[in-house]
């Protein structure tokens, strides 16, 4: 049985930003451009925020950005970024295989995030291969575009985009698409990006918060586990 000791089970929420150059923006089908083995495609950056969702409130979490314009080069960027989620796993040296592994969560983030920060972690050789697929895909992945599903479709299992989630639950802000970075880049709007990103992890730690207080908390409920 899995167990959640309130000072060590952690989740990480991260959104990251990928640049996508103006000759490779045409769809050829599939509704992600982003390809990090692509020449001319750059990893922009990204915010994160550590929680420890049985002893912190989430009005305290505190959101760390990383930029592109802020370090060195990219291979400083990434090492950065892999470093943040090597640290946290410190956390769980010398314990019990039963206590929860570190968790990752975001939109989309099985799918792009955290594989993309796989790829360029390899690239750039920032750690051993093996150490690096431990450190990344040894977390738990909560991808919230996945763990909607049921609350957005009738027929067909598919992850939800944000906007449909906004709709959902009745947030009140819809998502502008993922090429207005690129614009942004372009034109050097580097705080705009900024804001944007860390708005977005912002509405994941929302999003999360609202699941368990609206779905999870009432079947803890229903099944008479409620302290």
């Amino acid at each position: 049985m899995v167990k959640f000791d309130p000072d060590i089970t952690e989740i990480i929420f991260l959104d990251l930003e990928w640049y996508v150059p103006l000759d490779q923006r045409e769809s050829k089908g599939a509704s992600m451009l982003a390809n990090p083995n692509r020449k001319g495609q750059i990893l922009l950056g990204g915010v994160f925020a550590k929680y420890h969702p049985l002893k912190e409130k989430i009005n305290d979490i505190k959101y760390d950005h990383f930029w592109l314009w802020k370090v060195n080069d990219e291979e400083d960027l990434v090492g950065k970024m892999y470093k943040y989620v090597k640290n946290e796993w410190r956390n769980f040296d010398g314990t019990h295989w039963s206590q929860a592994d570190l968790i990752i969560c975001g939109q989309g983030s099985s799918r792009f995030d955290v594989p993309i920060l796989y790829i360029k972690s390899v690239e750039y050789e920032v750690d051993s291969e093996d150490e690096i697929f431990y450190t990344l895909f040894k977390t738990k992945q909560v991808d919230l575009s996945n763990v909607t599903i049921p609350l957005i479709w009738a027929d067909v299992m598919y992850p939800s985009n944000w906007n449909l989630i906004s709709k959902r639950f009745k947030f009140k802000k819809l998502k502008e698409s993922g090429a207005r970075v690129w614009d942004m880049y372009d034109t050097r709007q580097y705080g705009e990006i900024e804001k944007r990103t860390e708005q977005e992890v912002r509405d994941c730690v929302n999003l999360y918060n609202v699941i368990i207080e609206r779905f999870m908390t009432r079947r803890k409920s229903a099944r008479g586990d409620a302290t």
